[in-house]
């Protein structure tokens, strides 16, 4: 799984289909768990929150596996600014994998490099359609 190759500090956002790779990545777990990552996952409602009750599920096991769910109709969008106020760490140390629509991952990947983080640190996949 691509998380195995990263940083042991990690972050992952996911955005509307994107929650597949990390569902999948997610159930690789196992009995133990190496990583401190934060999880965050956009969505309007929970109802739109594919996959949820696993991650909740997780979070509750891994207490170095925290899930973030933001609910845009009542927690308005998700931030760079929400996410630092949540995350354990120091942002610059991170492993970030997003995926999901392409503005969300690009809006996402130049702040945080704005923010200080390495390109290099920054890793995504895109669902476009054309």
């Amino acid at each position: 799984m691509m998380y195995q190759l990263g940083a042991r500090s990690q972050l992952w956002i996911a955005g509307g289909i994107g929650i597949t790779p990390f569902a999948s990545w997610l159930r690789d777990f196992g009995d133990t768990l190496n990583y401190e990552i934060d999880f965050f996952y956009p969505v309007r409602s929970r109802e739109e929150a594919l996959f949820w009750d696993e991650f909740e599920t997780a979070a509750k096991k891994f207490p170095n596996f925290r899930a973030h769910l933001n609910l845009s109709s009542t927690d308005g969008s998700l931030t760079l600014e929400k996410i630092l106020a949540r995350i354990q760490g120091d942002v610059k140390q991170k492993e970030f994998y997003m995926c999901g629509p392409i503005g969300m991952v690009y809006a996402f990947g130049e702040k945080f490099r704005k923010a200080g983080v390495s390109a290099r640190q920054i890793h995504y996949e895109e669902f476009n359609f054309r």
